[in-house]
């Protein structure tokens, strides 16, 4: 089986995750982040975590597009379907 397969998916689902379909779906969702307003209020609701932390965690991601790497590299935050862990 090819290792970018996942077998029992959803029907439907996005199997390939290096796919141009995935990159589309990524770049779909990320925007859809970058846009909306509602998340701060209801993340720091749900977290207990100040808003204006909130605003500044999602302009660091979303909007400075630059990360630090466990190594202390610095890299763009790239719309992907695979997670990413940087902590």
């Amino acid at each position: 089986m090819d290792e970018n397969h996942v077998s029992g998916g959803i029907s439907g689902a996005i199997t390939d995750i290096e796919s141009e379909e995935a990159l589309l779906h990524a770049i779909k969702r990320y925007e859809f982040f970058r846009n909306i307003n509602y998340d701060i209020t209801n993340i720091a609701k749900n977290t207990g975590i100040d808003a204006r932390k909130i605003f500044h965690i999602k302009q660091y991601l979303f909007y400075l597009d630059i990360l630090e790497n466990k190594d202390g590299t610095r890299t763009p935050f790239e719309p992907s379907v695979e997670p990413r862990s940087f902590l």
